[in-house]
């Protein structure tokens, strides 16, 4: 990354031409930016012909707001308390996503996911969907019925990081919505 000019820090990154399969590991594509990626001067960037990408230093902006809760629409880093109050939140998605198939020659499905992170992009250690770290969103067929909702507590000094993987519709969003006390208590 030094050797094309760019510092060490965070990234909105833009894709154009086909799709790569080697930044795409949070679900950068064609249709879908990435916002805040970190970037170290050890991270290799390969490239298939035809693609090329884009590094603009990251902005940070403020998440939109869907009636009470906040809207994810592309994979990436966020910023507690900067682009979303710290706190607990309800985690569902609107839009469609490719459901998860169960056979040997099946396609992979959509998967949302988003994790509680350090600043050095690691997952905190021993967190699990039950400590509200972790939250995975997908459809599938069969016994398998997908999970459409989660918890997530955003916590300050820490990365929301979003992944968007095989995601096809441009309507996808995540939605946060703030658990307040009197929700908690129905």
């Amino acid at each position: 990354m030094k050797d094309l000019g760019y510092m060490p820090g965070f990234y909105d990154v833009h894709l154009t031409g086909k799709n790569t399969q080697f930044l795409s590991s949070n679900g950068l594509s064609n249709s879908k930016d990435e916002y805040g990626r970190l970037l170290n001067n050890t991270d290799p960037i390969n490239l298939e012909d035809g693609t090329k990408i884009e590094f603009t230093p990251a902005k940070f902006a403020k998440l939109k707001r869907q009636g009470q809760s906040y809207v994810v629409t592309n994979p990436g880093n966020y910023l507690p308390d900067i682009q979303i109050p710290a706190g607990e939140y309800q985690v569902t998605y609107r839009g469609n996503l490719i459901s998860q198939e169960v056979s040997a020659s099946a396609k992979a499905g959509s998967v949302l996911s988003l994790s509680v992170t350090t600043y050095e992009g690691t997952v905190i250690p021993k967190s699990t969907q039950e400590d509200n770290f972790n939250v995975t969103l997908y459809e599938a067929q069969g016994k398998d019925s997908g999970n459409d909702n989660g918890l997530l507590s955003v916590q300050k000094n820490r990365l929301v990081t979003v992944s968007m993987m095989n995601v096809v519709d441009k309507n996808v969003a995540i939605l946060l919505t703030p658990i307040t006390k009197s929700s908690n208590s129905k």
